[in-house]
């Protein structure tokens, strides 16, 4: 499947659940705690520490997909902004330290298998060699570089105990400004939504018209090109 096609495909299932969430998020929510109201509170402190857990473990594996999932959960009650961004700190710089650790020492093999490294590997290294440890804070706000650059830190000799440290304050920047910028944003979101749902009558065609506007005008002009490149020729 192509690339675009499948980064379109995630972007409409993730506004599909914000628009979901935001039509029935709150009766979902109670919905779920009057069936944990039986047991307790221990029932939803239970509850609480497997999505805090599954954050943990999800930053090691994974990034940005984890926290919009929980600040969505952390929105609808469960769960707190805080303890959502320090599990994310410390999974985040667990997941950067562990392959850091395992790619030690084994650099070209690891290059020789990757497309991906091999284009990005020269840039991030001379990154890397310029700036020198400090290149490892923005790492996690590199999508996509993140293993490049531990990879990097890795085969340099960096010490373990000075990319520690510096990924660990990059953890910190990064979960806080995702989470920060996920929560909120949603709870702008949300208000905007509330008022876009007293007119989406009116709204809905103009922007479906405008959709088709802007389709028919780059299929006009990608169809025009050839015409205009064979007449230079």
């Amino acid at each position: 499947m192509n690339k675009n096609i499948k980064n379109t495909i995630i972007v409409i299932v993730l506004l599909a659940i914000i628009v979901l969430l935001s039509l029935y998020g709150a009766s979902f929510k109670d919905y779920v705690f009057d069936m944990f109201k039986k047991g307790g509170n221990e029932n939803k402190n239970v509850l609480s520490l497997l999505g805090y857990l599954a954050v943990l473990i999800g930053t090691i594996v994974e990034g940005e997909t984890v926290l919009f999932v929980s600040c969505i959960f952390c929105g609808m009650g469960y769960m707190s902004l805080p303890g959502i961004i320090l599990m994310a700190t410390i999974g985040g710089a667990t997941g950067d330290n562990i392959y850091f650790h395992l790619v030690r020492g084994n650099t070209d093999k690891i290059i020789a298998k990757s497309k991906h490294l091999q284009k990005w590997y020269p840039w991030v290294k001379k990154m890397v060699d310029t700036y020198g440890g400090w290149a490892v804070l923005p790492s996690r706000f590199l999508i996509g570089l993140r293993t490049a650059i531990a990879l990097v830190c890795s085969s340099g000799k960096m010490a373990p105990l000075k990319f520690a440290l510096i990924n660990l304050l990059s953890a910190f920047l990064w979960s806080t400004f995702f989470c920060c910028a996920i929560y909120y944003g949603g709870e702008t979101f949300k208000y905007y939504f509330e008022t876009f749902k007293k007119f989406w009558i009116i709204v809905m065609p103009c922007v479906i018209l405008l959709l088709i506007i802007i389709f028919l005008v780059k299929r006009k002009f990608s169809n025009s090109r050839p015409e205009t490149e064979n007449k230079g020729s």
